[in-house]
């Protein structure tokens, strides 16, 4: 059955000043064991489309891996706290056991270690984000506070900057750290500030806040938006203060296409919104999917640390599971998202393009991550073993 466009009465939205719009649904053959009305919630939202999604109805990926990129000749991996790929396909893998990274050519030949463990220039306590442009590499360590910058021709670093230092001063920033960075098309930073942990501040749901920085590490405005990060659990476990984010409830996912629309996912449904560079809202779309249950036995499972298990077992986990597990924007602004199945190994991926339409579909274990997409060539994060992962480079095609 081909897909058919119809108009449900009841869901027309206004688009900005213009008329009324209807929200467009493609009406599938298997789409009746899902609600099609989207959340309550979601009512007012302007320009939202609405996609039952269909793996009989979208091509499936297939998948030709065509290189590794792992320690020892191949035998090991690492514990990797984040990946990036520039445009000559070199592949840079930070390892957080031993604050350094490492650098692949294309074929998965390690060219070499980048920094070491330190607090001086080009060296790293903990790296939280990396990312690359045609010239260089940037890297943010919330160890430190700060960003680095390493020129890509021949891995010298040429800046070095705090994201903290010319705010420190500032009442509003007092309980707040830079998180991340999102690297904006003009050089700039989208930079989230996220709360502090303290006894004092243990909301349930904590919220960043983004703004615009620029290379010398200062403001460019104020907050461009406010974004919910995830619900946490806190507690008191053998006479200290332990806290953990839910593993179980919603969480914010929040990417950058490289127009600079950022888009934004709470987890606990495929509704994405999407929003211009400076953070105003233009538009969302949602799909409809049936919801997993949860295994309370199955989840404390995942978890080996006695203080973990403590605060899972102090809440009363909800019967089902978030819809969405991850979220990657590729260089084509297709969209690519993680949903839960019914089989506690397995995610249903799904790619899209920048408005939600669906586009394939496929299969992956849920040890095997999706990280980058450059055109064809996927790279995947897998893991071989407890905290210890390599990373496979494949061709895809749909």
């Amino acid at each position: 059955m081909k897909n058919s466009k119809i108009e449900i009465s009841g869901w027309s939205l206004l688009a900005g000043i213009g008329a009324p719009v209807l929200i467009v649904l493609l009406l599938v053959s298997c789409s009746s064991e899902v609600d099609l009305q989207p959340p309550q919630e979601f009512a007012g939202l302007e320009n939202l489309t609405i996609y039952p999604l269909d793996k009989e109805e979208v091509s499936e990926v297939q998948f030709e891996p065509l290189a590794s990129y792992a320690g020892d000749g191949g035998s090991s991996g690492f514990r990797i706290a984040d990946i990036a790929v520039d445009s000559d396909r070199r592949v840079f893998i930070a390892n957080s056991e031993i604050n350094r990274i490492h650098v692949f050519s294309e074929d998965g030949s390690q060219l070499g270690l980048l920094g070491n463990e330190g607090s001086g220039p080009g060296q790293f306590l903990a790296i939280r984000k990396m990312d690359t442009d045609d010239e260089n590499l940037y890297v943010y360590d919330t160890g430190l506070l700060a960003m680095q910058v390493f020129r890509l021709e021949d891995y010298r670093l040429t800046e070095r900057f705090s994201l903290y230092l010319n705010v420190e001063e500032e009442e509003e920033f007092s309980q707040m750290r830079p998180s991340s960075f999102h690297l904006r098309s003009d050089g700039s930073f989208l930079v989230p500030f996220t709360p502090l942990f303290t006894a004092d501040n243990q909301d349930d749901t904590l919220q960043a806040h983004f703004y615009p920085m620029n290379r010398d590490g200062e403001l460019i405005s104020v907050s461009t938006f406010s974004h919910e990060m995830a619900e946490y659990l806190f507690g008191e476990y053998e006479g200290n203060p332990v806290a953990m984010p839910s593993p179980y409830s919603g969480r914010s996912l929040l990417r950058v296409g490289n127009e600079d629309q950022i888009f934004a996912n709470w987890t606990e449904d495929l509704l994405v919104r999407v929003y211009d560079s400076n953070g105003q809202y233009l538009r969302a779309f949602y799909h409809p999917l049936r919801k997993a249950a949860l295994d309370s036995e199955e989840l404390l499972e995942r978890f080996q640390a006695e203080w973990q298990r403590f605060l899972i077992l102090s809440y009363e986990a909800p019967a089902i599971w978030p819809v969405v597990q991850e979220m990657v924007i590729d260089d084509l602004n297709r969209i690519w998202i993680a949903t839960i199945t019914d089989e506690p190994t397995v995610y249903q991926w799904w790619v899209m393009d920048e408005y939600g339409e669906p586009l394939a579909n496929f299969e992956w274990p849920v040890t095997r991550m999706v990280r980058e997409v450059f055109g064809e060539d996927l790279y995947a994060e897998e893991r071989i073993g407890p905290n210890e992962s390599i990373v496979i480079r494949y061709r895809t095609e749909f």
